[in-house]
Formats: structure tokens, C-alpha cells, sequence
């Protein structure tokens, strides 16, 4: 499975290096082995002075490494606009006698309810219901159903406005 990616970290990374915009060079000054050495510079440091990043013996892996300096900060932030995007689920916790909320997780608004139920309850149990989860009574000997109880957990999607 794909590990989720750091943005911030990727952020910090971005941030901490030598500003752009990068030039590949074939040689600096056409000295050495032309042709074999690329020469990654970024923007002069002062009149007639650039600043050496890396030398590369692959002019691809050049050219990449060249792009990255602004493909980088253009793809965060795509990325950040698409996660932005997804639709996000909440889960309303409906408990008689309370005042429904959500909740993050499913796992956190059924203990809400179970919190309560806990208090008047002797025995119940969960069980879809509508795509929700409602809380019923069930009898204690057999844990069979006996009516629906006091609480429900229902998924909310919330859509983002685009």
C-alpha cells in the first residue's frame, strides 16, 4: 500500500533549497568533457557569478532535476487543491435526550452513544440500518433484538464547493 506523502515535509524541502529558476548547462563554460558533464546552476549570486548546484553525468537526469524547481511547488499545490476537493464524512451521533453531533470517526460517535446507553441500557447491541447504525435492545439471556433503542449513528458526506 502507498504510504501517504508528507507535503509539509516535501514543503520544507522545497523551501530550504537554492531558488530557482535552474539552468542546465552542458559544461560550465565548456571546459572538462562536453557533452558528459551537465552543470545545474541556479541564478547568478552577483554580476557574472552563478551558482554551481550539481554536476550530472546523465543530461535526462539533468533536465529532470532542472524541471523540478518549478514543477515541484506547482504540484503541492495541486495536490493540496485535490485533497481539498475529496469530499470528507463526518458520522451525526442522535442519542434521545441529547444534542446530536458529529464526529470524525465512526468508532468515536458510536462510544458517544454507547456512553449514554451505558447509563440506562442493560443490554443492546448495534445493527445497520438505513446506512446508519441503530442501537437496540436486546434481551439479556439470548442477545436477541428486542425494539430499536435510543440511539443512531448515520454517515454525513459533506461535498466540497468547487
Amino acid at each position: 500500500m502507498t504510504q501517504p506523502l508528507d507535503l509539509n515535509a516535501i514543503q520544507a524541502r522545497l523551501d530550504a533549497a537554492t531558488g530557482g529558476p535552474w539552468t542546465l548547462r552542458d559544461d560550465l563554460d565548456g571546459h572538462g568533457y562536453p557533452g558528459h558533464l551537465w552543470v545545474l546552476q541556479s541564478p547568478d549570486d552577483g554580476p557574472g557569478e552563478n551558482h554551481i548546484v550539481i554536476s550530472i553525468g546523465i543530461k535526462a537526469d539533468g533536465e529532470f532535476i532542472e524541471a523540478a524547481r518549478t514543477a515541484v511547488p506547482d504540484l503541492l499545490a495541486r495536490v493540496r487543491d485535490l485533497e481539498a476537493a475529496q469530499p470528507t464524512t463526518y458520522w451525526l451521533a442522535e442519542y434521545d435526550g441529547t444534542e446530536p453531533t458529529l464526529w470524525p470517526t465512526e468508532t468515536a460517535a458510536l462510544a458517544h452513544c454507547e456512553d449514554y446507553a451505558r447509563t440506562e441500557l442493560t443490554s443492546w447491541d448495534w445493527i445497520p440500518e438505513d446506512g446508519a447504525q441503530q442501537i437496540v435492545h436486546v434481551d439479556p439471556d439470548t442477545d436477541r433484538p428486542l425494539h430499536r433503542g435510543p440511539g443512531r449513528v448515520t454517515p454525513l458526506t459533506v461535498q466540497p464547493v468547487t
